[in-house]
């Protein structure tokens, strides 16, 4: 009985609160989506985004989006004041033309809509090669930086209200649909759908590294209806070779780095089709791509564009091989390279002041080797090595030179040595006077900065001596 006197006096003192949808103090958007037949679509996604001047161009960046339940009804519940737009799309369905609703204060509602949405065009296509035969795993899109609408203009939406059309203000876009992408079939067959009627799109095809990216402009698709499109890819150029040591044997294991020394620009722009684990392929157009010789000595670069390249290539106990410059052709398909390692050169000495002195702190640099052609040296990095603490240095790797060296002492001018043969293992270079180089018996003398240290060019270099200067002074 106390009970029973006590449930509702609890329940006056405490209310329960009111739901989203009976919640009068913000605004509410509601409504149902419907196939064009009648029947409820229960999976469909709807979109809520707001029209504000202050805000600029639409984006998704003022949507909001909801699912529908299974009745297909919808909820925005706590709608700000303000102009809105509401959209709706339902796997290839979706509704002609945005419904524009406003609501002019917190307490504002609008419950009734009722979005129909229809049968969207459609593009269908086969994608093969330059023999005819299709090919599979290549990625097909429709759309604009990943949206289709985003750039028409003007933008025809109906009024909640009034039910008559109307066009937004100049300037104002609107995203309609998303990005449509898919992948051939292994009959290289494909299909996009929604795609936007009555505009021009923009078919991109690619993402195979063998073969160019192309674009197909001007694709104009009548309402619910399908355009077919059969697009060719051409063959990209490729680099084909084998490294062998200097026996003979294949060079199994050794990396082989392809350097862009100019190239023609190739479109490869919406990297959202990349697809790694059935495409794979390394990307075009960058200034070096590594990979590893397989078993047999074999390397191939595919999807290279019209240009000049240059090889690189090093292998355990071996000299770091360098091409010629590779001329890669429009209409050149493979190009043929061999790469023959030679066994590795080794340099080793000490760096000492004339008087006698070990300098504290220095770098000695390989800055060319003579085995690499002049107007290919530009592309070649400088081998370094730290002064140890009596001096002394050591290069293993090196090509048959001979070699110019750069040395870097904290204290001294930057002077560079050239004609420095191979595998000498007392080279001794003095710094701290103006004499010349005495070859005869290894000795290079550098002349010493009368003032302050002259600071070294490269970055790398001058941070390298930097920390050599440190510890030394530990």
């Amino acid at each position: 009985m106390k009970l029973a006197l006590i449930l509702p006096m609890l329940l006056l003192l405490c209310p329960p609160r009111p739901s989203a949808a009976a919640d009068t103090t913000f605004g509410l958007v509601a409504g149902r989506v419907q196939a064009d037949s009648g029947e409820p679509l229960d999976d469909a996604q709807v979109r809520l985004t707001r029209l504000d001047p202050d805000l600029g161009a639409l984006s998704y960046s003022t949507m909001r989006s909801a699912r529908v339940l299974d009745d297909g009804t919808f909820e925005f519940s706590r709608v700000e004041p303000g102009t809105y737009l509401v959209d709706a799309q339902c796997g290839e369905r979706w509704l002609p033309l945005p419904v524009k609703i406003t609501l002019a204060t917190e307490a504002d509602r609008v419950t009734d809509l009722a979005l129909s949405l229809r049968k969207g065009a459609s593009i269908e296509g086969r994608v093969l090669d330059e023999l005819g035969r299709p090919l599979s795993g290549v990625g097909v899109g429709v759309g604009d930086a990943g949206l289709q609408g985003g750039a028409v203009e003007p933008v025809i939406v109906v009024d909640h209200a009034t039910g008559e059309a109307s066009a937004l203000s100049r300037g104002l876009t609107y995203p309609r649909l998303p990005l449509a992408t898919a992948f051939t079939a292994a009959d290289g067959r494909f299909r996009l759908a929604p795609v936007l009627p009555a505009s021009s799109a923009s078919l991109r095809v690619g993402g195979l590294a063998e073969y160019f990216d192309t674009t197909i402009s001007g694709i104009v698709v009548r309402s619910e209806k399908t355009s077919f499109v059969d697009v060719t890819l051409k063959r990209a150029a490729a680099i084909l070779g084998r490294a062998t040591l200097t026996d003979g044997r294949p060079a199994a294991g050794a990396r082989i780095t392809l350097r862009t020394i100019e190239c023609e620009p190739q479109n490869r722009t919406w990297i959202v089709l990349t697809k790694s684990d059935e495409l794979g392929g390394e990307s075009a157009n960058v200034s070096a791509t590594t990979i590893a010789v397989e078993r047999e000595g074999l390397f191939r670069f595919d999807g290279l564009t019209p240009g000049r390249y240059l090889l690189r290539a090093s292998a355990p106990d071996m000299a770091t091989y360098t091409s010629s410059v590779l001329l890669v052709s429009r209409d050149a398909e493979t190009v043929h390279a061999a790469v023959t390692f030679e066994p590795a050169r080794t340099l080793r000495g000490r760096v000492v002041d004339v008087r006698g002195a070990t300098p504290r702190a220095g770098i000695v640099r390989v800055l060319t080797d003579e085995s690499v052609p002049k107007t290919l040296q530009p592309f070649v990095e400088p081998i370094e090595a730290t002064l140890s603490a009596d001096g002394s240095f050591a290069f293993e790797g090196l090509g048959r030179g001979p070699y110019a060296l750069e040395i870097l002492c904290d204290g001294y001018r930057s002077e560079m040595v050239e004609g420095v043969a191979h595998d000498q293992d007392d080279l001794e270079i003095a710094i701290g006077t103006h004499a010349p180089l005495v070859s005869t018996a290894h000795v290079a003398i550098l002349r010493k900065s009368p003032t302050k240290p002259q600071k070294a060019t490269s970055k790398s270099a001058k941070t390298k001596l930097a920390k050599a200067t440190t510890r030394a002074k530990k």
